[in-house]
């Protein structure tokens, strides 16, 4: 069952986004392991049931930073470059390339879900890497 988190409010080019990071548990997979997944959600005030969901999917190439740390998740491709998606510039990121992706949050029929937040961060890592060092600096 998935832990419910309080959600927050955010400001994203003069519009006031609602967002939230929660870990979900998946059902057994083929090969008997059970799967985690962190999960990105946000939303305008005003199209609460047009949300966007991007999924942090535990694999092989990627999952959780570490068992005690919800929300941040790490890319084993890049292991030095964990992403931790309680930081509001990290869910500015995350609104800004869903949006970019295709996510219309007035006019999309219902939830638009990205299914691998990890290829988002592969595609756009010099936007993501450029916003995150100027956290850290």
């Amino acid at each position: 069952m998935a832990r419910r988190s309080t959600l927050r409010k955010l400001n994203v080019d003069g519009r006031i986004y609602f967002w939230r990071v929660h870990h979900r548990h998946q059902e057994l997979c083929s090969d008997g392991e059970r799967r985690c997944t962190e999960v990105f959600t946000a939303f305008q005030r005003e199209h609460g049931r047009r949300p966007v969901r991007v999924l942090f999917p535990a694999t092989g190439e990627h999952g959780p930073g570490y068992p005690g740390e919800s929300g941040v998740v790490v890319d084993y491709r890049n292991p030095s470059c964990d992403i931790n998606l309680n930081r509001p510039r990290v869910a500015r990121l995350l609104i800004e390339v869903a949006l970019a992706e295709g996510w219309s949050p007035a006019t999309s029929p219902g939830q638009f879900v990205l299914s691998n937040g990890f290829h988002l961060l592969r595609e756009h890592s010099a936007t993501f890497e450029a916003a995150l060092a100027t956290t850290t600096a």
